[in-house]
């Protein structure tokens, strides 16, 4: 039983671990544009966007050309620019709108 305890919680340690570093890729701005940095200010994603959230989930929602849309952690696009207004991803979904007057949610296997 100790043994599966021990397993189970380095299990959870190294799937933390893992998520933390995904997540742990900061907003960066320049004069080239947004883009992220890691924790030791590495370049993770070079700056290229009009404008970043914050990587919720693995996911940031990114603006090229006035339209915002998701990348993920390696910068390609997972849900292509084409929303005016977007937020960060939360319990696998995000809300966007395509226009000021209709919004609209779109879950993590969204194109």
């Amino acid at each position: 039983m100790m043994r599966v305890a021990i397993a189970f919680l380095s299990l959870l340690f190294v799937a933390g671990t893992a998520l933390a570093q995904t997540e742990a890729l900061l907003p960066v701005a320049t004069t080239a544009g947004y883009g992220f940095v890691t924790l030791e200010g590495q370049t993770a994603i070079a700056p290229r966007f009009e404008r970043v959230l914050a990587f919720s989930e693995g996911r940031a929602a990114a603006r090229l050309d006035g339209q915002w849309g998701f990348i993920d952690t390696t910068g390609h696009w997972v849900v292509p620019p084409q929303y005016e207004q977007v937020f960060a991803y939360q319990n696998g979904y995000a809300a966007c709108a395509k226009t000021a007057a209709g919004a609209l949610s779109i879950g993590r296997g969204a194109r």
